[in-house]
């Protein structure tokens, strides 16, 4: 499944919070007429993602502890495509932009740095 995420600010501030704690959901994240669209599509992933800008930086939190993804980031066009392969990898996903660079942070089994 491929995920691209197109991050803008909706009215100064970023609004997208999934907020259930024991939901599966596939993601799926596309831009529509400018804006935000979060379509979630129900199986196989356990994930809740707390997206804020937090001192002029992107925060993505993912927070939990069941997590079977395998991700690998990469710009395309511009835009940061967010592309989940498979599964039976457990990591936690701290994504930041630091110093004007995107900074990706996997904390879990193989404690890999993907960027």
């Amino acid at each position: 499944m491929q995920i691209i995420i197109e991050i803008t600010t909706l009215h100064g501030r970023l609004a997208l919070q999934t907020k259930d704690c024991c939901m599966q959901i596939i993601i799926d994240i596309t831009t529509l007429h400018g804006r935000l669209a979060l379509q979630t599509k129900g199986c196989c992933m356990q994930i809740i993602i707390a997206i804020a800008i937090l001192h002029s930086r992107l925060a993505l939190q993912a927070k939990g502890c069941c997590m079977q993804i395998i991700l690998a980031i990469a710009t395309l066009n511009g835009r940061l495509a967010l592309q989940a392969k498979g599964c039976c990898m457990q990591i936690i996903i701290a994504i930041a932009i630091l110093h004007g660079r995107l900074a990706l942070q996997a904390k879990g089994l193989l404690h890999a740095n993907l960027y």
